[in-house]
């Protein structure tokens, strides 16, 4: 998708997508859309222009396209430094006025050149505890944007689902022509609720894009350093040090900020040392390898026994290589940690 409006006087905006990620997250209608990727990816700028595609698209009434979209982020000052910041390097003064008021508003009317004009309003607000929920309450929106998801607790994104589609209103031409939830994020632990929407749940009219990671790890042992870019690396060419961005980062970082700032891969807090620390979501849980059962072979369960019990179920292959088709466990991750009760291995074996 390439973007651009230059009807108005002395306007001359064009976006190109940073990378086929990101063009197949503007291509999707799905009314939930989330994009994980390294830092530097472009994420952020994709969601901003997203909103703006999708306002200079809505039908329109009388004359004008109407929208109204909430932006959120955790806290105010990250609000104001990161969100509105990019927000205003793409629409500055001239085309998106900003009000710092209570909440922060945006506000833009531009003339599309095809007999239309845009009337589009923006509330910026932060959001980082459950409890905040209720700033919501009140907003009548098309769409909303949630910037750096992995710091939203998921009653806002519930909350948020029931304020979209609500202007402008069914009486003005119909009402929205599209509403939903966007999202953008760096990777997190596997217990956070996007993990369990995108990897798990996979809701219907709810679709993830997860973008390639920045850094790769180097495997040869003769490399000077124990990284390289990843070629397929997305925004690398709008980077002015180009792969040096994300490698520059490798110094003094730990190796789980690199493996889920700079990888893309999803974190979990670790005490101790890893059993196998060479494991990566990349290499050893690929997206796009359908997992066959190879019916030659016996199936295995290895079993976790104890008052909440899980188990696996795979094959091991001629080669030494075990693959897991499945996991079945006691607890429901999508009731925000509450467990059902106890359970021996007899009943979970028989009812799980």
């Amino acid at each position: 998708m390439t973007a651009a409006v230059d009807q108005a006087p002395g306007i001359d905006l064009q976006y190109t997508p940073a990378g086929p990620t990101i063009a197949a997250f503007h291509q999707s209608d799905a009314r939930v859309r989330g994009i994980l990727g390294p830092i530097g990816s472009a994420k952020s700028v994709g969601c901003a222009m997203e909103l703006f595609c999708r306002a200079v698209a809505q039908r329109p009434y009388n004359g004008v396209r109407y929208s109204r979209w909430g932006v959120v982020r955790n806290t105010y000052p990250e609000l104001k430094s990161t969100t509105i910041k990019t927000w205003t390097e793409w629409f500055p003064p001239e085309i998106c006025t900003v009000t710092y008021g209570a909440p922060i508003t945006g506000f833009m009317r531009l003339n599309l050149g095809d007999g239309t004009w845009l009337h589009m309003e923006l509330v910026f607000i932060a959001l980082d505890r459950a409890e905040h929920v209720s700033k919501l309450r009140s907003l009548e929106l098309t769409g909303l944007w949630l910037n750096e998801a992995s710091e939203i607790h998921k009653a806002i994104f519930d909350m948020g689902g029931g304020r979209i589609a609500r202007y402008p209103p069914k009486r003005w031409a119909g009402g929205p022509s599209w509403s939903g939830i966007i999202m953008d994020t760096n990777a997190m632990d596997t217990d956070h609720w996007w993990y369990w929407l995108a990897e798990v749940e996979k809701p219907r009219d709810h679709e993830f894009f997860r973008q390639p990671p920045a850094l790769l790890r180097e495997h040869d042992q003769t490399a000077r350093l124990p990284y390289r870019v990843n070629p397929k690396a997305e925004n690398i060419q709008n980077q002015p040090l180009g792969g040096d961005y994300w490698l520059n980062q490798i110094s003094g970082a730990s190796h789980e900020y690199i493996r889920v700032y700079l990888m893309a891969e999803y974190g979990a807090v670790q005490a101790g040392q890893p059993v196998y620390p060479e494991y990566s979501d990349i290499h050893h849980c690929p997206q796009d390898v359908e997992l066959v059962v190879n019916e030659s072979l016996p199936i295995r369960i290895g079993w976790d026994y104890g008052r909440t019990p899980a188990a696996v179920i795979g094959q091991l292959t001629s080669d030494g290589q075990l693959r897991v088709f499945d996991e079945l466990v006691v607890d429901d991750p999508l009731d925000l940690g509450q467990e059902y009760p106890s359970m021996g291995v007899r009943a979970f074996a028989n009812d799980v």
